[in-house]
């Protein structure tokens, strides 16, 4: 037993008192005083000291004037609040013995303490409930080699008591202790009995190779092992930390002189391996890193299995290499990990950086000049000593504006340069210098270069031994031209210049010659025409062409005018100035002619745009079948069968104008001859109401679309239109409505509306409020659609809900659906209305009927709902009291037809006065029997103080209740 004085007591966890019920009675004490203190308090449980849950703890306690004689023990109520704390009430001065007992976790000890509360000021009682369970272990670490384990000294390792719920880590606050100096750590007070606990042991020391491990040996806390099953005997637990892969070494100058302060950083092969990059951010990507001390030493620890490279970047004046003496930009030396072990001697002698001066000018340009019109730049290649092969930095570096750069953190070896000027037209001329070496560290040498002239990307060249024009693209390709009616379309100069083919010689041809449709570097695809280049949105079909799609660089594409029109939204439109036929260049790479103007204008949805090319590129194209737009009926001359044409070469059959109306397609049909539209293939699924438009679940009705939650139609037939159908279909204004969580149809030609269930079926609906209770939380909607589309629907059996009045299509019985698949027999349309039912019913299907169990007894005006008994009346349901209804017959409903009962505010208790709706006579019903009442005074006498209410009910109802005496 502890003692606790008033100012002492909160250095214990809290428990609490409820409110209201610690009045203390007086016969439990031999004095009572007549001043009072006020108590407050709190109750936590287990080492994490987490807030008792509501109703978790009990709390008793004896009352005593001089804290030896002791009172009759008193029970409280249970702790209330989720946080534990109870509230504040005043109790008599004196002393409190408490008992304190977790309900919920007898595995926790009780706690019994004293409050002393023998004046006004107030006790605070903390109380903490703990187990008798004690945790205790050492922790070990393993060796570089992960094989001679040995103590952790004092505070190396923190080691922290997780409960765990449900096999993942939760707690409120997490103890935790340090090892002591062997090693070892304890924990008290813990309730092995309810609770399972895992332990996190938290590398605190200066090694890099010792990481944060879970009990079981994971370093993942969802990976977390229990110390013991809930109840099992906890051992002594013992752990070793594991040693982890380790690279160390050490980093010294070429007298052998230690460096501090160097940045090592270790990179994971991937595939490609990806080279680290020059200083200052040599670690970039780096999955660990150090710095090297005063000795020159490192250590990088907590590697995965894998091979590594290992990377330097030193202070200024050395050069950043890789181990072994490598530039970064060589394919690194790799030491390889595995084992848990330490991998030594990764060594470097840091050198002072070798540096090659580069000087560019370019022939017949002051540096001046140079500069305003382009800028020079330099790469670094490296003869690698391992392959002697040449292997490229791709590091490059802009030159100043006298065209000079300093190349430096060199290492001895090889070298030769790249030396560019690239102009402002992104034009560019190279040469590589010849081969330098640089034998030791600190050395320096120059390379130069006189470079001519670059020629403008986009101009037009020729050589004087040669017809072949060529069009200059980018800094380094020529694209041969076959007519120059192609490059009056682009907007190209139809001017070669000459050159030597000496001054060629450096480009490189490419295989695929210039065509009017491009692709620029940036994705962007072109169509020449009327001398400038017209954006294409979608050209999928240009590379199919006969022709091609040719691929320019950006610095090409940057030279033809553009056309102002935009970027076209449909398939390109082209064709040649004096010929009447329009042409569209299909997903297939063949032209397809449009039947008329009006398709054109339909189609593109505002004035046409025509890309006027010429002949010679038009010819080139193979010619498919005529073009009829998305989304459009056809029918050949020698079929009666009709298409919807889906994009630009599928045929959906069409098996009802009423379905295509539900589309909003127009009824205009374009007829053709079979030849006309040979290249288009008929689909075996016909055209649906349901379909998806570019990943997006659409239903067709009334000449919308409409959006549709997927898992609605899943089981509804559908299919996929292409993207220009979608487009095509110009109904889709549907205002964004989207059906999310129930569908519902409606017949064009009747007021019969349908519930698509999740088998594809329809089902009849009869209220509005069902499609409403359904549809939430969006609003009660409904899709129109054609009789066409019903009928592939197949019927389902009648969607009947809780509440509604129902008869078979054979019988003229009424019933009740109790909504949980059972039917109650209705014995009156009175007994409907007096308990808040419509007397409205429906007549459903044998089907429906079959799937409907229908209950013994007839539907009663006493009803039970979840165990409360009511009776029905003036279109409600009154709670009363179960006394009144003695042996009568009581309703039991499930609770989905008790939810849709209206229920008054109102108690009857036992005060319930009935009458016939055809009677004036008032009954008191006590026992299930019906009292007749002489007086109104009688009746206010018997209400006890309440209201009077009568209820009017059905008059078989109140004439098969057995009669009894007159109340006077």
């Amino acid at each position: 037993m502890r003692k606790l004085s008033r100012l002492a007591i909160s250095a214990v966890l809290t428990l609490g008192l409820a409110v209201g019920v610690l009045a203390v009675p007086t016969a439990a004490f031999a004095v009572t005083a007549p001043a009072t203190t006020l108590i407050r308090g709190f109750v936590t449980v287990g080492p994490d000291k987490r807030p008792a849950a509501a109703g978790e703890v009990s709390i008793s306690y004896e009352f005593s004037t001089d804290d030896a004689t002791w009172g009759v023990p008193q029970a409280t109520d249970l702790t209330t609040g989720a946080n534990s704390v109870f509230g504040s009430f005043n109790m008599p001065v004196g002393y409190y013995r408490v008992t304190v007992t977790d309900l919920l976790y007898p595995g926790l000890l009780p706690f019994v303490g004293i409050i002393d509360a023998t004046n006004p000021s107030s006790p605070y009682l903390e109380v903490n409930l703990t187990g008798a369970t004690s945790i205790s272990g050492t922790v070990q670490l393993n060796d570089q080699t992960n094989a001679n384990p040995g103590p952790a000294t004092a505070g190396e390792v923190r080691v922290y008591l997780w409960e765990l719920a449900n096999g993942r880590i939760a707690g409120w606050d997490i103890p935790s202790v340090l090892t002591d100096a062997s090693g070892s750590y304890s924990f008290a007070g813990l309730d092995t009995a309810d609770t399972a606990y895992t332990l996190e042991f938290a590398y605190a020391g200066s090694s890099p190779s010792y990481t944060t491990v879970w009990w079981g040996g994971s370093d993942q806390s969802t990976a977390a092992a229990p110390i013991a099953a809930p109840g099992s005997a906890v051992p002594t637990l013992d752990f070793t930390i594991p040693f982890t892969n380790t690279v160390a070494g050490t980093v010294v100058d070429s007298a052998s002189q230690p460096v501090a302060g160097v940045t090592v950083c270790v990179f994971k092969k991937p595939s490609p391996w990806p080279q680290p990059t020059s200083a200052p951010h040599i670690c970039e990507g780096a999955v660990g890193s150090a710095i090297t001390d005063a000795s020159g030493h490192y250590a990088i620890g907590r590697l995965a299995d894998a091979d590594y490279s290992v990377a330097f970047s030193p202070p200024a004046t050395y050069s950043t290499q890789l181990w072994q003496g490598r530039n970064t930009f060589l394919t690194p030396t790799l030491v390889s990990l595995s084992g848990q072990k330490l991998v030594s001697g990764i060594d470097v002698t840091l050198l002072k950086d070798d540096t090659i001066t580069t000087s560019i000018s370019v022939n017949g340009l002051t540096a001046a000049q140079a500069a305003s019109v382009g800028h020079g730049s330099v790469d670094v290649q490296q003869l690698d000593p391992t392959t002697d092969a040449w292997v490229d930095s791709n590091l490059w570096n802009t030159s100043d504006a006298s065209g000079h750069y300093t190349i430096t953190s060199l290492l001895p070896g090889t070298y030769r340069v790249d030396l560019k000027f690239t102009d402002k037209y992104g034009g560019s001329v190279h040469q590589l210098s010849a081969p330098v070496t640089l034998a030791g560290e600190g050395q320096t040498t120059a390379v130069s270069a006189s470079l001519l002239q670059p020629i403008r990307p986009g101009a037009t060249v020729k050589t004087a031994t040669s017809s072949t024009v060529y069009l200059v693209d980018g800094a380094s390709r020529l694209v041969p031209v076959d007519s120059m009616t192609t490059l009056s379309d682009i907007g190209f100069s139809t001017k070669p210049v000459t050159y030597a083919a000496s001054r060629l010689a450096s480009y490189t041809i490419t295989s695929g010659h210039l065509s009017n449709a491009i692709q620029c570097a940036n994705g962007q695809q072109w169509i020449g025409g009327s001398g400038m280049l017209n954006a294409v949105f979608d050209g999928t079909g240009l590379p199919k062409t006969a022709p091609g799609l040719t691929r320019l660089e950006d610095s090409t594409c940057a030279v033809p005018p553009k056309s102002t029109s935009g970027t076209y939204s449909i398939p390109p439109v082209v064709a040649v100035h004096g010929d009447p036929t329009v042409y569209m260049i299909g997903s297939d790479g063949k032209k397809h002619a449009y039947l008329n103007e009006a398709d054109l204008r339909l189609e593109d949805s505002y004035d046409p745009i025509i890309i006027w090319t010429s002949s010679y590129y038009l010819n080139r194209i193979v010619t498919g079948s005529v073009h009829i737009p998305a989304g459009h009926l056809v029918k050949t001359t020698t079929s009666s069968s009709i298409y919807v044409v889906d994009g630009q070469s599928r045929l959906l059959p069409l098996t009802s104008f009423a379905i295509a109306a539900d589309a909003g397609i127009s009824m205009q049909i374009e007829t053709v001859t079979p030849s006309q539209i040979s290249g288009y293939t008929v689909a075996s699924t016909p055209f649906r109401n349901v379909f998806v438009c570019l990943d997006q679940t659409l239903i067709a009705g009334a000449g919308h679309l409409y959006v549709v939650n997927p898992a609605l139609v899943a089981a509804v037939p559908q299919l996929t239109l292409d993207v220009y159908t979608c487009d095509g279909i110009h109904a889709w204004n549907s205002g964004y409505v989207t059906f999310n969580h129930a569908l519902f149809v409606k017949s064009a030609s009747s007021s019969t509306i349908y519930y698509i269930d999740a088998a594809g079926q329809k089902q009849r609906v009869f209220s509005m409020a069902t499609v409403a209770k359904l549809s939430a939380p969006d609003p009660a909607r409904y899709l129109t659609a054609s009789d066409a589309f019903l009928a592939t629907l197949p019927n389902g059996i009648d969607l009947v809900t809780a509440g509604l009045l129902v008869k078979p299509p054979t019988s003229t019985s009424v019933y009740v659906v109790d909504g949980g698949g059972g039917l109650i027999p209705l014995r009156s349309f009175t007994t409907a209305t007096d308990l808040g039912l419509s007397s409205h019913y429906v007549t459903v299907t044998a089907a429906t009927m079959k799937t409907l169990s229908v209950a013994p007894a007839a539907l009663n005006n006493l009803v039970s709902c979840a165990g409360a008994d009511y009776i029905g009346g003036a279109g409600k349901l009154w709670s009363i009291d179960p006394s009144a209804v003695g042996s009568l017959a009581v309703s039991s409903l499930p609770a989905s037809l008790c939810t849709v009962l209206p229920k008054s505010a109102d108690a009857l208790g036992t005060a319930v006065f009935i009458k016939a709706a055809t009677s004036a006579t008032v009954y008191t019903l006590e026992g299930g029997v019906k009292h007749p009442v002489s007086a109104w005074a009688t009746l206010v006498r018997l209400a006890a103080g309440k209201p009077v209410t009568v209820l009017s009910l059905d008059a078989g109802f109140v004439a098969r209740i057995p009669l009894g005496a007159v109340r006077t």
